[in-house]
């Protein structure tokens, strides 16, 4: 493979939510500078998850103490801020059915299991409980309409929902990191260190992906995407795209080893990493930042 050196242009988040004509609504004015994370308390040590909501404007992002957001300041600069008060450990998030859901740990100083199960932030940022109280931690989560899945480090297992997050089923276990569906929601991909897994039961079984490459981190789109489509990173950073997660094509690489993968509804890849995100409207070509802490 000819080694390729993605370029990067600098942007503001309302500047790279705008690219390819999509202006969010709420997007709010352009900023002068990169995003700073406006809690100097907590400093990121962890990204798990990365949500961009086309629609809203909206950035999400998972960390080890607490759910961010951004937003716009009175003078037009941007910033990361807490997403309400909690400040416990996001391990898992996903954007289903216009809400986010999450799961992983509590913060040092609450009290309550150990685990969180599956939560939802409320209007005004509280942590509420959807489903699975105390008994689940899931890693990785993954959404296409009412479809969710999860992997639960306390089990080792892949747990599934098909009506949104409100009931859930265990399925097999198995090590994995990340977790995507396929374009037409028929198909659960789950990365291994044995290579990518597929299961056409929700979750209930997997056999091995044997077409796919060796992929670290998988996303999709929603069912009612504009560009429905699988993104995945490779243990060397080169990004793949698949309509079904049988066939795959080579894209770009991504210029940081990301910790968080996303791919909005237009298909736009998004990777994070503990000081910043960057976005691609070229399939990997060329970035743009989104936000740096």
């Amino acid at each position: 493979m000819t080694a390729r050196t993605p370029s990067l242009i600098v942007l503001t988040i309302a500047g790279a939510l705008a690219i390819g004509g999509c202006t969010p609504s709420d997007a709010g004015p352009p900023a002068t500078g990169d995003v700073s994370l406006d809690d100097a308390a907590a400093p990121v040590t962890h990204v798990h998850a990365i949500d961009v909501d086309e629609a809203t404007g909206e950035i999400r992002v998972a960390t080890h103490a607490g759910i961010y957001g951004a937003s716009v300041t009175d003078d037009g600069s941007q910033a990361l801020e807490r997403v309400g008060s909690w400040r416990g450990d996001a391990m898992g998030m996903v954007r289903a059915a216009g809400r986010i859901l999450f799961s992983g740990h509590p913060a040092p100083d609450e009290t309550g299991p150990a685990n969180l199960g599956v939560k939802t932030l409320s209007a005004d940022g509280a942590a509420e409980v959807i489903a699975l109280d105390g008994e689940v931690d899931f890693h990785a989560m993954a959404a296409h309409g009412p479809s969710v899945a999860g992997w639960d480090s306390v089990s080792g297992a892949v747990v599934s929902s098909s009506d949104g997050g409100a009931s859930w089923q265990s399925g097999a276990v198995a090590p994995v990191r990340s977790l995507a569906w396929s374009p037409d929601g028929a198909t659960l991909l789950a990365t291994t260190p044995d290579g990518l897994m597929a299961s056409a039961d929700a979750g209930a079984s997997f056999a091995p992906a044997e077409t796919a490459p060796l992929l670290v981190l998988v996303a999709n789109t929603d069912g009612d995407a504009v560009n429905p489509r699988i993104v995945g990173v490779d243990t060397a950073g080169v990004l793949h795209t698949s309509s079904d997660g049988v066939s795959w094509q080579e894209l770009g690489e991504s210029p940081i080893m990301p910790e968080a993968l996303t791919v909005t509804d237009s298909g736009r890849i998004v990777v994070a990493s503990t000081s910043l995100a960057l976005i691609s409207d070229a399939d990997g070509l060329n970035w743009q930042s989104l936000f740096r802490y």
